[in-house]
């Protein structure tokens, strides 16, 4: 037994409360990281960004409700439960569903939107359309079955004292589970053919490509949260639904903060940038016509669909001295700098917030 401030809570129940309560701190903080970035960098919030703030606080929902389902039964064995507690439990689960089933959608059409943007090109947007179309299917399909898995509704809290009739609970979750691991993959495979097109050294190539898949931590989650899953037995459901319940609050909590990762790199380099300017080193750009501001405020650049420039809206054009044949442009993606060959002209973009 363990003592925490809201009580005496065993072990599994102890567990809980540590690890939600640092799920709280990582996703805030990631949140407010991303917003601070941009900020860093002079632009706006992009419709990603925004979309990041609505999945914390689905994600923060969720958490609350874990918090509250210690004081529901959860971790506790079913037979030592009175039928309010039980009932507590059930309707607790039952929100639980239904937030989760909506923040994991909000952070996937957040990624989503983030590669159509930085990748602008026919074949990705198509592809980018293609799976929130599909999102849109997912969440519509599993959040009307969630709502109406029992009819009446309040019969999937109140058995014992209404009468009415509710689908199998377990295959349903597990169906719901496993769909969702399939889009988690999708978006981890989504953008690896763009990246490997990309004329840049291996080495970057790498590290960029490793920026893109962070989102194996997620799917790895999903899988472990979907064993949990199969293991749950209706027999003792409140005893083998905790670690599910918290697996639960894990995924939704690290897909915010996964998703605001790449979103972060200008602090990264404003780190770096001061750690240079104490060593006595220059973090100023090679006099190349690049500009020689620190580099976590350096303006990115963004893809245009036409393959001779990079374009932005309300941007000026500027030409570089040189060859006339080409120019190198750095479009930063974190802090990997790609350099992509193109021709004639440059504008300088305030649109795109993600740089390399």
């Amino acid at each position: 037994m363990g003592l925490t401030l809201t009580g005496t809570y065993n072990t599994r129940q102890l567990e809980i409360v540590i690890i939600n309560s640092i799920l709280v701190v990582l996703s805030v903080s990631a949140v407010f990281l991303r917003v601070w970035a941009r900020r860093l960098q002079g632009l706006r919030l992009f419709i990603e960004d925004y979309l990041s703030i609505v999945a914390l606080a689905l994600a923060l929902a969720v958490n609350a409700l874990l918090f509250q389902s210690l004081h529901a039964g959860v971790g506790e064995h079913v037979d030592t439960l009175s039928a309010a507690t039980v009932q507590e439990y059930s309707l607790n689960l039952y929100m639980m569903q239904l937030f989760w089933n909506t923040c994991l959608p909000v952070i996937k059409l957040s990624i989503v939107l983030f590669y159509q943007r930085i990748f602008p090109v026919p074949s990705m947007i198509f592809a980018c359309r293609a799976v929130m179309l599909f999102l849109a299917a997912w969440y519509v399909a599993f959040q009307t079955t969630a709502i109406f898995q029992c009819v009446p509704i309040h019969h999937e809290w109140q058995k014992k004292t209404t009468t009415g009739h509710c689908i199998d609970f377990v295959p349903f979750v597990i169906t719901l589970a496993a769909t969702n691991l399939c889009t988690d993959v999708l978006l981890l495979v989504l953008p690896t053919r763009e990246i490997w097109k990309l004329q840049i050294p291996w080495p970057r190539k790498i590290g960029l490509s490793i920026i893109f898949t962070l989102g194996v931590i997620v799917c790895t989650i999903s899988i472990v949260r979907l064993e949990n899953l199969i293991a749950i037995s209706d027999s003792d459901i409140t005893w083998s639904d905790t670690y599910s319940h918290l697996w639960t609050a894990i995924e939704s909590s690290l897909g915010v903060v996964v998703s605001c990762l790449p979103s972060l790199m200008p602090i990264v380099r404003l780190v770096r940038d001061r750690k240079l300017r104490r060593s006595g080193k220059s973090f100023s750009r090679p006099q190349d016509g690049s500009s020689s501001y620190p580099s976590y405020v350096r303006p990115p650049y963004e893809l245009s669909k036409l393959s001779n420039h990079v374009t932005s809206g309300g941007s000026r054009t500027r030409h570089r001295s040189g060859s006339s044949r080409s120019d190198l442009i750095q479009k930063a993606v974190g802090d990997i700098e790609i350099v992509t060959e193109i021709n004639q002209q440059v504008e300088s973009a305030s649109q795109c917030g993600f740089e390399t």
